[in-house]
């Protein structure tokens, strides 16, 4: 078989070599795109979380570890998650509080800015 605008010589074993190698491109970005998306989801969850335990606490977590580690000092603390996962890519999240400001980040497939995940919200505690 000839691929005839280049003249390439073209076998079967080509043909389903491009086939697998084209499929397996769209398949890795896929899976790329789940694991973002999980990584959102699991962020997300620590949002609600965070939320949760200032209902019953009356303050911010000052960590994520907050959520499954008594801090000691926390009045009605209660364990909220059995610990904390790390993210899609193997990765630590990320939990920073400035200025009443809620960040949880997620370094992604680089562990470099451009891929970072992150959200942010306000922190309903008024102890921060």
């Amino acid at each position: 078989m000839i691929f005839k605008r280049f003249n390439i010589p073209l076998s079967l074993f080509h043909v389903y070599l491009l086939t697998f190698v084209m499929v397996f491109n769209s398949s890795c970005t896929s899976v790329e795109e789940e694991k973002t998306h999980s990584a959102r989801l699991q962020m997300d969850s620590f949002k609600h979380m965070c939320t949760y335990y200032n209902l019953i606490t009356g303050s911010t977590p000052a960590k994520l570890d907050d959520l499954v580690t008594d801090p000691g000092n926390v009045k009605n603390w209660r364990q909220l998650i059995d610990e904390i996962p790390m993210d899609p890519w193997g990765n630590e999240y990320i939990y920073k509080i400035e200025n009443n400001l809620i960040t949880i980040t997620s370094e992604g497939l680089t562990n470099s800015e451009k891929d970072d995940i992150t959200i942010s919200f306000r922190s309903q505690s008024k102890n921060q």
